[in-house]
């Protein structure tokens, strides 16, 4: 489904667009001809164009109806920016792609027509308390959750949080940071008074995280997080709060980090575009609806952390993630990179802004 996009000769060029990649087009330019529509159909994909009126309130329809959790949505951008992504990702969306440039759909799409029917998710990693009075972020957290193979559970106060949370199927716990009048901290501090020891993600504005990193040192096991930094970033804290103490051969550790990130086989004449989720000193990981193939020979040019200008870089894919609840979700669909070499100079600025940005975001 195509939604805001009101030219009709785009729109016919989406739609040939659609057909190359093996589906079919239906086309509306109000968010109330979408509700309508998606009340009788179940779309493999929607793209929405994301300076249409009413773009934010039809992406966070769709995440608000439980049957289309799976279907991915795609924001069409006038220009790709590092605004651009985590705004979509904001209102639950899963991509971004050109705005007048049909073809970037086409790998998207040609990924989601795989057919899935005769495999099974991966096994539940137990149960994920949301404790949070928002809706809107109920459904978003509770999305990237539930594809990560968590049971969700929600709690609306501090007391309903606590008491889910000694559940012995629980394994996680977002706790917002303003949840009632005690917080996610008094949570977590309740909770470990109780030996309950399991991780705890806390949400909260960026004015606050100083201070309420502050207040849960010598908490095991818990993290304020940026509560409007895009959902999927909750998916990486509490990975890394549950490998605690725990070693993984790391030469460096990864850190989240979005940005936009062009990216091509190796040789071949045109880019992608994709937003980094995380980067180590040697690799980063793309978020992307069109992953490049493991052991593919790649070129990447993005701009490192504290620095004002772009690197252009190459490597190796070595892994990849589709879009589904059919793979084990630890990240966002997209591909790892292992990094192996640059243009002239570009490496070495790629390794010390990270290095930079290591140190005033880990101390390390």
């Amino acid at each position: 489904m195509l939604v805001g996009v009101s030219d009709p000769q785009v729109v016919d060029n989406y739609g040939l667009s659609a057909k190359a990649a093996g589906a079919e087009m239906h086309a509306v330019t109000s968010t109330e001809e979408a509700q309508a529509w998606l009340e009788t159909n179940d779309p493999l994909a929607i793209a929405i164009d994301m300076m249409s009126d009413g773009a934010e309130t039809s992406c966070l329809g769709v995440r608000g109806i439980a049957r289309l959790a799976n279907v991915p949505v795609i924001g069409l951008a006038p220009e790709l920016h590092d605004l651009a992504f985590p705004e979509m990702y904001g209102w639950g969306g899963d991509d971004v792609a050109r705005l007048g440039v049909p073809a970037d759909l086409i790998p998207r799409l040609r990924g989601l027509t795989v057919s899935t029917a005769s495999l099974h998710p991966p096994p539940s990693k137990g149960g994920a308390v949301v404790a949070d009075a928002d809706r809107r972020r109920r459904v978003l957290f509770a999305r990237v959750l539930r594809t990560a193979g968590y049971d969700v559970r929600f709690a609306l106060d501090a007391n309903e949080a606590v008491r889910a949370s000694r559940d012995e199927s629980a394994k996680l716990i977002i706790a917002d940071a303003d949840i009632g009048p005690e917080g996610g901290v008094a949570v977590a501090k309740r909770l470990r008074d109780e030996g309950v020891v399991i991780p705890i993600v806390i949400p909260s504005a960026p004015k606050k995280m100083g201070q309420l990193r502050l207040d849960i040192e010598g908490l095991p096991k818990v993290a304020v997080t940026d509560g409007f930094a895009p959902p999927e970033n909750l998916l990486f804290v509490a990975n890394e709060l549950g490998r605690s103490g725990a070693t993984d051969g790391r030469s460096s550790a990864r850190l989240l980090y979005g940005t936009v990130v062009g990216f091509r086989h190796a040789g071949r004449d045109e880019d992608a575009f994709g937003c980094t989720y995380n980067i180590s000193a040697g690799g980063l990981y793309v978020r992307t609806l069109a992953p490049l193939d493991g052991g593919e020979d790649v070129w990447i040019e993005l701009r490192p952390p504290r620095s004002d200008r772009r690197v252009r870089l190459e490597g190796k894919v070595v892994w990849r993630r589709r879009f589904g609840p059919i793979e084990s979700a630890t990240v966002p669909p997209g591909f790892g990179i292992q990094i192996s070499d640059g243009a002239q100079g570009d490496l070495a600025r790629y390794e010390a802004g990270y290095r930079a940005f290591a140190a005033d975001t880990v101390g390390v």
